[in-house]
């Protein structure tokens, strides 16, 4: 499902990255996200630069059977739109850098909160105990 999510308003959402353009999730990104998703006391999204999510994977099948985790796939020029990094990934020292992935996660987890509020984390952390009340500030 594209990455179209219907925010609260209240920054009750969690968000993760996978931007390697791997369609399934390691066993150590899978345990941050279980981790997430049953203590944090947030919605949380998973966003795959990856076209598709691929179930084949026991530990990425497992998560997806999770109520509280929402999983997307993001096209750049969607997710950089109407933020102040539009167009980002077409530029020149995007393209040649040899950072490109870190890059990308970088702006992304900018363009995610600037766009749809809430909580930016890792995908090698580990949540043990709810967030929810930490005030969020637009």
């Amino acid at each position: 499902e594209r990455l179209m999510i219907p925010s609260s308003g209240d920054g009750g959402e969690m968000f993760f990255l996978e931007t390697s353009g791997r369609s399934w999730l390691t066993p150590r990104e899978t345990c941050a996200l279980e981790s997430a998703a049953r203590f944090s006391g947030l919605r949380v999204n998973i966003i795959l630069t990856s076209s598709f999510l691929d179930l084949y994977d026991n530990s990425t099948c497992f998560l997806y059977m999770f109520s509280n985790i929402s999983f997307f796939t993001i096209k750049l020029r969607d997710a950089f739109r109407d933020t102040p990094l539009d167009r980002f990934y077409q530029r020149e020292e995007y393209r040649r850098s040899e950072h490109k992935t870190t890059h990308l996660s970088d702006a992304l987890r900018y363009a995610l909160v600037y766009k749809q509020g809430g909580f930016y984390s890792d995908l090698d952390t580990v949540t043990i105990r709810s967030i929810a009340s930490i005030p969020i500030i637009f």
